[in-house]
């Protein structure tokens, strides 16, 4: 997706995307066999994925906090819809139709995308900083993020077992009509909807930009450090905080820079006697 994106731009990855996943869903429709309903499920996986990160992407860059919120609250408008048209499909016909009708308003979607691609140009003058990006294997090696990646699987583990077995569990185990057990499961995504939606007005008060660490830490890297000492420089806040301000993450340099001399020189002691050489900004003379 990253490379698609870069190549082609957002506007049409998030067409071709939306095309994608109306083709799959049409096929879901038309499959009588499981093996055909995991060969639509790729094409599926591929729009669907490619679209959310190309559009995380676009509105982290040009848009704030609260319109991130407000993008994945109407994907949850979506998904309170979806569960009322299979549950009108289970009761009127068969399943095939459920997808058959969701599938008609995604080409919907994708011809009013394409109706409305000259509106993307909005953006086109607007410059984006680091354009190459670090990569995947850069994004691990900055501390934190691969517990936050961990924090963030755990989150999407739950998420999806409410969002894809509720309905399956109140049929199958409750013994509740297929369709009310499908109005069940909507509530789920009624919730979150309704959170993003209203945590939308006070995001970018309330944002990770905007955070305030604990009490008793620093205020600038979020850890326990006397003032006089030089910043955590491997801080994840300290390093997004940073990048924010600088558009690049911090160096030794940058974290003692409110330090004295002489702490500068212990620190560098510090390091050196671990076999560490670090730069916290002295001359060759001071240090």
């Amino acid at each position: 997706s990253d490379k698609l994106t870069r190549k082609l731009g957002t506007r049409i990855v998030t067409v071709i995307s939306v095309f994608l996943t109306a083709i799959a869903l049409f096929g879901f429709s038309i499959s009588n066999q499981f093996w055909k309903i995991i060969v639509f499920a790729i094409p599926y996986g591929l729009g669907a994925g490619a679209i959310d990160a190309a559009l995380n992407n676009y509105v982290a860059i040009y848009y704030s906090s609260k319109h991130m919120s407000w993008l994945h609250c109407f994907w949850g408008v979506g998904t309170i819809v979806s569960p009322f048209v299979m549950s009108y499909a289970l009761t009127n016909s068969s399943w095939n139709n459920g997808y058959r009708i969701v599938a008609f308003i995604q080409f919907g979607i994708g011809l009013l995308l394409l109706a409305t691609l000259p509106a993307w140009k909005i953006n086109t003058e607007k410059i984006e900083v680091n354009a190459s990006g670090i990569g995947l294997i850069g994004s691990l090696k900055i501390k934190g993020v691969p517990f936050l990646l961990i924090g963030f699987f755990a989150y999407c583990a739950a998420e999806a077992t409410a969002m894809y077995w509720s309905s399956t569990y109140f049929a199958e185990v409750k013994g509740i009509a297929t369709e009310q057990a499908a109005r069940f499961a909507s509530l789920f995504y009624i919730g979150i909807t309704v959170g993003r939606f209203l945590g939308g007005f006070f995001m970018n008060k309330l944002g990770d930009r905007k955070m305030t660490p604990a009490p008793g830490k620093c205020p600038i890297c979020a850890a326990d450090h006397p003032a006089e000492f030089p910043h955590n420089k491997d801080s994840l806040y300290y390093q997004m905080r940073f990048w924010q301000e600088h558009g690049r993450f911090p160096t030794w340099k940058d974290a003692a820079a409110h330090c004295s001399d002489e702490m500068k020189r212990a620190f560098m002691r510090g390091y050196a006697e671990r076999g560490i050489v670090i730069d916290v900004g002295l001359d060759d003379d001071d240090a």
